[in-house]
């Protein structure tokens, strides 16, 4: 567009070589005229022979103006007229001759050099041309019109005046046409230079003309506005009012060359009122590829964008530090997962530099089993059917170690258009180890390394929802240690982990492998067994593992041999895992009750007494709160004549709908829920108050002694001794009259603690007795250990007197010489005949309870039956007492026997 200031021309060479070959020829035809006109000669027909050729050359030459389209039309008019003229002229010597029409050859010859050689940047050249050979054949027509003219009265001449006159003419209107066309030209020339320049302070770019001295000639607004002066400052100083000093050389440097034809671009700083300003510049010469006068500047602010370009570079350099700087591997990734770059936690990783890693496969680095795996992923990503995933991913390092990532991939779209992925590498190896050890120990016992109850339950759940379940199939074995709390009281707790630990491991060598063996917790243990045809299958398992159990046990240099009690469960098509291990459960609970050591089939029943014991837990922890449990005291009396000694306080308990619950019953489930400690609290003050109630009826010769029951769950609480303590205290008993029995069992029961126990209560100053002695685990070694001071002989010793068999004597006898032996009092329990008394009589011991005697009776009976027995006053009943019915007195001595008296208040 600029462009159109500088004035367009024809190629001049072209116009030229045309103009000369043109002026040769109308030289020679006027040489050849010149001379046939002085030798007269008729050299005619040569003359119009180069007519003819100079008229082909015009004709020619008009064709070349034609296809020129990029000339300007002015100079296509003029030139084409000229050559029309030259046509003309050329048919005018043609058919002339003489020298008459020198004329018309010197006016030829006058335009063709005219337009040869002279430029035709102004037609008033061509103009004066005109009017000059105008004049010139005005003069010659005038003296041809002469009468006496010599010079024009060849009469040959006379006709040709008329065309070359007309030629003229027609030359001379072709002049004032372009005349005014010229003036037409310059008003849309100007107006077309005032439409550029708008155009160009339009423009948001600085735009500039430079001449070949480096003036400015175009200037726009925009450079105005950034040089801060008006266009002819700027026009004045030129480019260098605009740029930083440092820059004008340079400037001026390019500038030289663009005026040589070449195209330059640079950056320059320029001075704007806000600051400096970076500018993008491009000169462009007017005539690219040649040599020119001027040169199109356009400066581009670009300093927005250079400050953009600075900031992105920046960003990306801190990006690149932060890559390279990050503790987690990062690596980016083609969209065929080929490394591109790697920052160097990455290297570090897999243990290879990036010469190692870049253009190779991510999952090159993968084990062979997680190539497919990895391709899939790869291509899910390729086919944008993911954005991303996060997976664990394996990956073998340099060394060959293989180690757990969590790899993170993205899909990334670059400002280029191309599409990469993102990788995130962090090392889990630890973690995973971690989790695979917590998991493990979640569903594992830690001291057995056994399944534990989670786990168990789990499979269990599984093989009951397997497609091919049938009824019976499955099992499950509940198994459970008799008197383990034995051993671990009086060995420690390290020997009953290794005993648990020895327990676990026969356990697996008793099963099959595909059998699952668990802990459930304490001594409990489970075994699934999967796959069963019949009973038999799970009677041989538990056959097997009471074989296993009955070989000893080395713990710390001493050998141990504990049972076990299971109890067996086959599912029946309905049941989950709670159901079939609760029921094993119940199985097992029935084997103890039934002896220990041996095995029990799960039965329907089973599981109405299991109920049926669970609401008697319910209901006896109801009892002893409301002091529903009550007493019944036995005598205790001499062998010898009968006299009361003391008396035993027996717990009872009347439940509302069951009636009158066995001790049996209902002692050994207060022991098991911890529920005997508040219990023999209770019992232990009651006993007492009524302890002081009889000690305190007149005429009693003697204090009558009370004898307690203290289970062994009430002596491993440390506060028992505090507990009697304060019973004698409140109650004002005397120590010296209560006894409390101990279970045999309960003395190897932490045999170091209960004998430190039993001394503290031996210092209150009461007395201790063995309960049942000879049917649990006391040697000689045992009493011996602790401060007792009575044997009480079983009532299944005392059955046996009397009979045939000596056995039970032998053994009555036994024990009541290793208690004279030892210097302890002996007491027989359930004597029920007068023969049982006088053996053990006999046989020396000392003191005896029994129905012989009395059944335990309330505590409001006690005083009446020591009155009787003892032959005193009665205590005054509580007015509104009925009179009490009559009783059984048995008085047993020398020559004495029983007899029944009605005995009134």
């Amino acid at each position: 567009m600029l462009q159109s200031f500088q004035a367009p021309r024809l190629d001049r060479g072209s116009v030229r070589t045309l103009g000369h070959v043109r002026l040769c020829c109308v030289t020679v035809i006027f040489v050849l005229a010149l001379a046939a006109t002085v030798t007269g000669a008729g050299l005619s027909p040569y003359a119009g022979l180069l007519a003819l050729a100079w008229a082909g050359l015009s004709l020619g030459q008009i064709a070349l103006f034609a296809r020129e389209r990029a000339a300007h039309r002015l100079e296509q008019l003029v030139t084409a007229t000229l050559c029309v003229d030259g046509v003309v002229i050329a048919g005018l010597i043609a058919f002339t001759g003489g020298i008459w029409w020198c004329g018309a050859v010197l006016y030829g010859v006058l335009t063709v050099a005219t337009a040869s050689l002279l430029p035709l940047r102004r037609v008033g050249v061509v103009g004066v041309v005109g009017l000059m050979s105008l004049a010139g054949v005005l003069a010659l027509q005038a003296a041809a019109l002469l009468p006496d003219s010599h010079f024009f009265g060849v009469p040959s001449m006379r006709g040709a005046w008329g065309p070359a006159v007309a030629g003229v003419l027609l030359v001379t209107v072709q002049m004032l046409g372009l005349g005014w066309t010229q003036y037409n030209l310059t008003r849309m020339l100007r107006q077309r230079a005032l439409r550029y320049r708008a155009l160009m302070d339009a423009a948001q770019d600085l735009v500039m003309v430079l001449s070949h001295d480096g003036l400015l000639t175009h200037v726009n607004r925009a450079a105005l506005s950034m040089a801060r002066c008006e266009r002819p400052e700027m026009l004045r100083e030129g480019v260098p009012r605009l740029l930083v000093s440092d820059d004008v050389p340079v400037f001026r440097h390019r500038l030289t060359r663009a005026l040589q034809g070449e195209t330059q671009t640079m950056m320059l700083r320029a001075r704007a009122f806000h600051g400096i300003r970076w500018l993008s510049c491009t000169l462009t010469p007017m005539v690219p590829g040649l040599q020119t006068t001027s040169v199109l500047a356009i400066f581009r602010d670009v300093t927005d964008d250079r400050l953009a370009a600075e900031t992105v570079r920046h960003s990306e350099a801190r990006l690149r530090a932060v890559f390279n700087q990050a503790a987690i591997a990062i690596a980016l990734l083609d969209l065929d997962g080929f490394f591109v770059d790697v920052n160097p936690a990455v290297e570090q990783l897999l243990g290879y530099d990036s010469a190692g890693l870049i253009g190779r496969r991510w999952n090159a680095f993968s084990p062979p089993e997680d190539l497919e795996f990895t391709d899939e992923l790869i291509a899910a990503l390729h086919l944008q059917q993911r954005e991303n995933l996060t997976i664990q991913q394996r990956f073998v390092r340099n060394d060959g170690r293989v180690l757990w990532t969590l790899l993170t991939i993205s899909r990334v779209d670059n400002p280029s258009g191309s599409t990469g992925l993102i990788a995130m590498l962090q090392d889990i190896t630890e973690r995973r180890a971690l989790e695979a050890q917590l998991t493990w120990q979640a569903f594992h016992d830690p001291l057995t390394n056994l399944a534990n109850r989670a786990l168990f339950r789990e499979r269990v759940e599984k093989a009951l929802g397997g497609r091919t379940v049938t009824p019976g199939s499955v099992a499950v074995l509940f198994l459970d240690l008799d008197d383990f709390k034995t051993v671990n009281d009086s060995m420690g707790h390290a020997a009953g982990d290794q005993l648990l630990f020895e327990v676990g491991r026969r356990l697996l060598n008793a099963t099959r492998g595909c059998d699952t063996v668990a802990r459930l917790g304490g001594d409990e243990f489970a075994i699934l067994i999967d796959q069963v045809r019949e009973s038999a299958d799970c009677v041989r398992v538990a056959e097997r593992v009471l074989e296993s159990m009955q070989q000893p046990v080395q713990l710390d240099g001493t050998e141990v041999t504990v049972g076990s009690s299971i109890g067996i469960v086959r599912n029946s098509g309905a049941e989950s895992a709670d159901d079939m291990l609760r029921n094993a459960d119940v199985a097992m609970y029935s084997a103890k009750q039934r002896g220990k050591g041996r095995f029990t089939l799960f039965e329907p029943g089973m599981h109405d007494k299991a109920v049926e014991r669970l609401r008697l837990q319910t209901d006896l922890r109801v009892a002893i709160e409301n002091d529903e449990i009550t007493l019944r005291f036995q005598p205790i009396v001499t062998l010898e004549d009968g006299t009361p000694f003391g008396f035993e306080a027996l717990a009872r308990w009347s439940h509302a709908e069951y009636g009158d619950v066995s001790p049996n019953t209902f002692i050994p489930l207060a022991e098991e829920t911890g529920m005997i400690v508040p219990l023999g609290c209770t019992i232990l003050r009651a006993a007492c108050r009524e302890a002081v109630r009889w000690n305190a009826l007149p005429g009693l010769s003697a204090p009558i002694g009370l004898t307690v029951n203290l289970s062994g769950r009430q002596l491993e609480e440390a506060a028992v001794v505090a507990h009697v303590r304060d019973a004698l205290l409140e109650t004002g008993l005397d120590a010296a009259r209560l006894t409390l029995e101990i279970t045999e069992s309960a003395l190897v029961h932490n045999s170091d603690t209960m004998r430190h126990r039993l001394q503290q209560l031996k210092e209150l100053g009461i007395s201790l007795a063995i309960d049942d002695f000879g049917t649990g685990y006391s040697s000689l070694s045992y009493i011996r250990q602790f401060p007792v001071d009575v044997l009480k002989i079983d009532r299944s010793f005392v059955e046996g007197l009397g009979r045939s068999s000596g056995t039970d004597a032998a053994l009555a006898r036994t024990i009541i010489a290793l208690a004279d032996s030892l210097q302890l009092r002996t007491v027989a329990e359930g004597i029920e005949v007068e023969a049982q008394r006088a053996m053990l009589r006999e046989l020396g011991c000392e003191l005896g309870q029994g129905y012989l005697y009395a059944k335990p009776m309330l505590a409001g009976d006690v005083g009446a039956w020591l009155a009787d027995a003892l032959g005193i006053p009665r205590p005054a009943a509580p007015r509104g007492t009925p009179p009490p019915p009559a009783r059984t007195i048995a008085r047993i001595g020398p020559g004495s026997a029983t007899t029944t008296e009605p005995v009134s208040a």
